[in-house]
């Protein structure tokens, strides 16, 4: 319980505002504790943003090397894609296909009728173009037309679609061509038939004739859908080649990661500290400033970026990053800032030129062929020991960690001696009151005696 404070009333002095100040001398070093606490959260925060930075141009660099992006696409085009499409199933002749469609494959429909509810329950039996029996479809006694038609729609394996048309049973193939043939015994009277067609026609010279629309093997490694009847619609396959875009997505995707990094770096560098920081931001600016292990990276990074793979080929080679037109900027370009500090530019049309030329060794450079080290390799060979558990910055931002435990322990200390610095404070002035306080009272008690006695 909070003891009784006598604020000055007999002294006249503004305890508080005393004790404030005593207090604010008694927090300096606190607050020195402080702003050393903001520092080094401010450099633990900066590699951490490295490490992260990092981490995404390691994944880049994978990207560069990864299976998907260099398996072998081919396109394929249709000049009527409203009669004839295709797509790629697998490896295609490249050249062109003239399809010519004389048929659609089609399904059969059968219409039924006088159907009338039977006393008993029975039987449809539905069977194939053989005649051998597919499925038998149970009905109830004193079923309606609709009722048959709900049962048969429930029956997967009859393969038909059933509907009550004018009181009339529809019953329609769920597959297109003549194998798809069949009859519905039991169903009524067939008013009807519209038999099922085949897809006919050619590929070139060589004729077709297949149940469904959609179709693999006329044409090798495609499937072909056929849409409509056509004297002649052609189909050009491309040769096998990487998805171009997909490594050109890739090579701006590193190139972009690799100049945030370097970005991050300069600016973490560069930044000077606050001579004298008196507040929490000053503090907390220029503490990775000249660091050694920030511009080792940054050296490495820079030199890994110029790497040439195969330093004995000649210079007409795909062998380093510039010649497939990743560099600092052209010879001819102006020098900015950003070619000074290292940051990489992509030269799109170098990059189609040395694809167009020799997709292979662009893939060998960045390191896609198997069992050959390209750039990305390199790349993750010098960021893995940087990023990994227990790596370069891994260690330093586990050791600020500890730093900052310690910071905080030793608050923790500080404000329990504050806490006991401040009571003792206003123990003394409170004991300063009351002995004013007693001394006035015994001065004003002699007074009064002396005053009684005539004196």
């Amino acid at each position: 319980m909070t003891g009784i404070r006598l604020t000055g009333l007999v002294s006249g002095l503004d305890t508080d505002s005393i004790v404030s100040q005593l207090m604010a001398l008694e927090r300096q070093p606190r607050t020195r504790t402080e702003l050393q606490q903001s520092a080094v959260n401010a450099r633990k925060s900066g590699l951490s943003d490295v490490q992260t930075k990092l981490n995404a141009l390691k994944y880049a660099a994978a990207d560069l090397r990864a299976v998907g992006v260099w398996a072998d696409t081919q396109s394929v085009d249709s000049n009527d894609p409203t009669k004839v499409s295709a797509r790629r199933l697998s490896g295609a002749g490249p050249g062109a296909y003239d399809v010519v469609v004389t048929s659609l494959a089609s399904s059969e429909r059968v219409t039924y009728s006088g159907w009338s509810a039977p006393a008993s329950a029975t039987q449809i039996e539905i069977r194939n173009k053989d005649g051998s029996l597919r499925t038998a479809v149970d009905i109830a006694a004193g079923a309606t037309l609709d009722d048959v038609v709900s049962a048969i729609n429930s029956k997967p394996e009859a393969k038909v679609y059933a509907v009550n048309v004018e009181g009339k049973l529809v019953l329609a193939a769920k597959e297109t061509g003549k194998d798809a043939a069949f009859s519905a015994v039991g169903a009524g009277t067939e008013d009807s038939r519209v038999p099922a067609e085949n897809a006919v026609g050619t590929v070139g010279t060589t004729p077709f004739e297949k149940q469904s629309n959609v179709i693999s093997g006329i044409i090798p490694g495609l499937e072909v859908t056929l849409k409509g009847k056509t004297t002649g619609t052609t189909i050009t396959v491309g040769g096998p080649e990487p998805d171009r875009d997909a490594v050109k997505g890739k090579v701006k995707a590193f190139v972009e990661k690799y100049n945030a990094v370097l970005d991050t770096l300069r600016t973490d560098l560069d930044e000077k500290k606050v001579a004298n920081a008196a507040n929490a931001t000053d503090a907390s600016k220029g503490q990775l400033f000249g660091d050694s292990g920030l511009r080792d990276i940054l050296a490495r990074l820079r030199s890994t970026a110029g790497l040439d793979v195969d330093p004995t080929a000649d210079a007409d080679t795909y062998d380093n990053f510039a010649s497939i037109g990743v560099s600092t900027g052209s010879a001819s370009s102006t020098i900015n800032a950003d070619s000074v500090k290292g940051k990489l530019v992509l030269d799109e049309a170098k990059l189609d030129a040395a694809l167009d030329a020799d997709p292979l060794a662009v893939q060998r450079l960045l390191g896609g062929v198997a069992g050959t080290d390209g750039l990305a390799q390199a790349f993750e060979s010098v960021i893995s020991p940087l990023t990994q558990a227990d790596g370069v910055l891994d260690g330093r931002i586990k050791a600020a960690d500890t730093e900052l435990a310690r910071i905080k322990a030793s608050l923790a200390r500080f404000d329990d001696r504050l806490t006991s610095k401040e009571e003792a404070y206003r123990k003394k002035f409170t004991a300063l009151e009351s002995a004013l306080q007693r001394s006035q009272s015994i001065q004003s008690d002699l007074a009064a005696r002396l005053s009684a006695m005539g004196l």
